[in-house]
């Protein structure tokens, strides 16, 4: 109904009026253009008024947009006689060109595409989600964590018609935004403390990591993010980007294949053994492409260096030093043992080799090629491509000093057929749990979407904003079908899902984790661990020129680094909670906390760093709490997981993280210790826990377990509601 478009514009009957009048009595001539770009009232057949703008009458069906940016599109037939007889005589309205669209405006057209697919494919919207439900959701998509009890009540108690928009810009530019996406680059990524299995451990990827963070909160475009991470040279501490080739360092076939999953949503893996029994790709494509990193080293042996091995150099050079400081016990091996680790991982970097070594497999089958023989790069070119005319390929590969270089241009193009699709179909899954395309690593076609228009429309759309994730995110979740109920039923598989409303989903576990740290400390951003300077400082030695005096001076940095990482450690429940007060701001941000992001102590409680799961160890340890809950374990791409297992129910039923928020210490308690009666206090566990009030049914419940149990009953409801599926889920 019209009315739900905007029910909150004050209604101009006098006008309105006026204009039907003279409409019956024809003394209105017909509109011109520039009267069909005002905003006018429009009457449907039952009175009922919305403030709009005319866009344009196609096919019966009359498009209004609303102040708000919002289009809109029904049947002519259910409005007034009178503005039917108007919008039959308005001319169309010109379009905003695509690169001067505003946010707004882009969400209105995902919109008006999605009620063309709902009329077409014969769907009903869902419902528009409560402000319970949105809050909730918004927090979780954009923060990763639940809102704490004074944003929950500053939403909720707003009057403000405009609250949504706003809470979603402020969420956007919060710390939670850095971190949550952080977590899905990860995930994606395979990001961990340590490079790789295949290299010393002494090579940390912390540099890599904080890297990606920097890039996350400097809005640095995706493509220029994937372009350095395909060109870098270096080691990682002195460059963060190289740490996407060393990952892989010595697998570089496989590091191809995740490479076209990862930023061109294509799976090509079958191809590295033999022609894709599925697909056209051949194994010949497949070392063609790998043939772009033929020319790319990634670990230096001995014989690279100009003074020789370093690590037999500054061998020789710790013996002479013991024989200068007379000391006749001293064995060389097991001296150098604790230099051994850092000059190996200073191996590890990537450099430019004098020669492409691609060479086709030593059982190559094929008639096109022998086994062994050289390769060089040529591009793959998907189904629906014209490589002839395709500007993508209009690129000459000799005039690039290494052949990567060209692939990175090639890959990062606007004009690559699967580059921004690929990043657009993920973002949107993130919102509303499935992808335009499914799955996000295997795209035959744009056509296989359910809606091609959306998935055309969305890569466009990546490409407006100059590949700004946060940008595109902010349009998504603008849209009016973001915004309405969760479908709770899971889509057929074998038929289309149209996008009546996000799915119902269950939190990651980087969100059921962060949402219990949001309960225990309530700004838990403030808490952060970033070591990549200090790192990069102690480990960076140049081996043709460090001496064995600079060497054991950061071999004796090293050591002692983690000793004042543990000097932040220390901090209790009882220091925890500082939890940002109610403001005019939809969030609620304290101005005066008392401790800025990164100086707070860290709480340790139970054995557990009390943090967001981007600032621990990546991935935690197998028996941590997100690793039982599905984080990744970083081996392969996108390996989180959500479904339920019996270690996750005992962990919710009796965990240490469990016992946190059921603390008298924490921080639930001491809100609800600021209320004076036990019916607030409930409210209290419920605005915290589940973001919104309670029912008359809880809290008659609620009532009667006080009555039996006194006090220690506020912890038995905290648990109660700790293991619903509704603080599991997200509506």
């Amino acid at each position: 109904m019209i009315c739900e478009f905007y029910p909150e514009f004050l209604f101009r009957m006098k006008k309105l009026l006026l204009t039907a009048t003279l409409m019956a009595v024809g003394l209105l001539m017909s509109p011109s253009a520039a009267e069909a770009n005002e905003v006018r009232i429009w009457t449907d057949e039952q009175g009922r008024q919305v403030e709009a703008q005319f866009l344009r009458l196609d096919d019966n069906t009359v498009y209004l947009r609303t102040r708000d940016g919002r289009r809109h599109g029904f049947d002519l037939s259910r409005l007034s006689e009178a503005d039917q007889q108007i919008a039959r005589t308005l001319p169309p309205m010109e379009e905003t060109p695509a690169d001067q669209r505003s946010h707004v405006e882009s969400a209105a057209w995902v919109d008006r595409i999605l009620q063309d697919a709902w009329q077409k494919g014969e769907v009903q919207p869902n419902p528009r989600a409560t402000d319970e439900q949105f809050l909730r959701r918004i927090y979780l998509d954009v923060t990763g964590t639940i809102p704490t009890y004074q944003q929950t009540i500053s939403f909720l108690r707003s009057t403000d018609t405009n609250k949504r928009a706003k809470l979603i810009d402020e969420l956007l530019d919060s710390p939670g935004y850095n971190s949550h996406m952080f977590n899905y680059f990860a995930d994606m990524l395979r990001l961990r403390d340590r490079l790789s299995d295949n290299i010393p451990a002494a090579a940390q990827a912390t540099n890599y990591i904080q890297w990606v963070k920097e890039n996350i909160e400097n809005e640095r475009p995706y493509n220029e993010m994937v372009y350095d991470m395909l060109t870098a040279t270096g080691k990682v501490w002195s460059n963060g980007a190289a740490g996407y080739l060393l990952r892989d360092s010595g697998m570089q076939l496989d590091n191809l294949a995740m490479t076209i999953s990862i930023f061109l949503g294509t799976d090509i893996a079958c191809a590295q053994c033999h022609d894709h029994p599925f697909d056209e790709w051949t194994q010949m494509e497949f070392y063609q492409m790998a043939a772009f990193f033929g020319a790319t080293g990634t670990q230096m042996a001995g014989g690279d260096f100009k003074n020789g091995d370093p690590r037999q150099r500054l061998e020789r050079e710790l013996v002479a030093l013991a024989q200068a400081q007379g000391r006749s016990d001293f064995e060389p091996d097991n001296n150098l043992g604790g230099l051994a680790d850092l000059i190996n991982a200073n191996r590890y970097t990537i450099y430019d080799l004098d020669e492409n070594r691609m060479r086709l497999p030593h059982d190559y089958a094929y008639d096109d090629a022998n086994p062994r023989d050289p390769v060089s790069p040529r591009l793959m070119v998907f189904p629906e491509v014209d490589m002839r005319t395709h500007k993508a390929y209009q690129i000459d590969i000799d005039e690039f000093d290494n052949p990567r270089l060209a692939f990175a241009r090639w890959a990062t193009s606007t004009d690559n057929p699967r580059f921004a699709l690929t990043i657009a179909n993920r973002m949107w899954k993130r919102a509303f749990g499935l992808a335009v395309i499914e799955p996000v690593h295997d795209i035959k076609t744009p056509d296989d979407a359910a809606i091609p228009e959306l998935a055309k429309f969305l890569e466009q759309e990546m490409i407006r904003v100059n590949f700004n994730l946060k940008e595109f995110m902010r349009m998504v979740y603008n849209t009016d079908a973001y915004q309405r109920a969760a479908t709770n039923v899971l889509p057929d598989p074998e038929q289309p899902y149209y996008f009546t409303g996000p799915l119902l989903r269950r939190m990651t576990a980087e969100q059921t984790w962060d949402s219990f740290m949001t309960l225990v400390l309530g700004d838990a951003d403030r808490y952060t661990l970033n070591r990549s300077d200090e790192y990069a400082r102690i480990m960076d030695m140049d081996l043709d020129s460090t001496d064995i005096n600079s060497a054991l001076g950061k071999l004796a940095a090293f050591r002692s680094m983690n000793e004042r990482q543990r000097q932040r450690m220390g901090g209790d429940l009882a220091m925890s909670g500082g939890d940002m007060m109610m403001s005019d701001s939809p969030i609620g941000f304290n101005d005066d906390a008392p401790e800025a992001a990164g100086d707070a102590k860290i709480v340790v409680s139970r054995g557990m760093q009390l943090m967001r799961a981007s600032e621990l160890p990546q991935p935690a340890p197998a028996n941590h709490f997100l690793r039982q809950f599905g984080q990744s374990d970083r081996q392969l791409v996108d390996n989180s997981f959500t479904s339920g297992s019996i270690p996750q129910v005992m962990m919710l039923l009796n965990g240490n993280a469990t016992d946190l928020v059921t603390d008298r210490d924490g921080l639930i308690y001491r809100h609800m210790n600021q209320q004076r009666d036990a019916g607030e206090r409930v409210e209290v566990v419920f605005y915290s826990i589940l973001n919104r009030q309670s029912t008359l049914q809880e809290k008659d419940i609620a009532r009667r377990e006080l009555q039996s149990n006194g006090d220690d009953g506020y912890a038995n409801i905290i648990w109660s509601l700790i293991n619903t599926r509704e603080f599991l889920f997200i509506q």
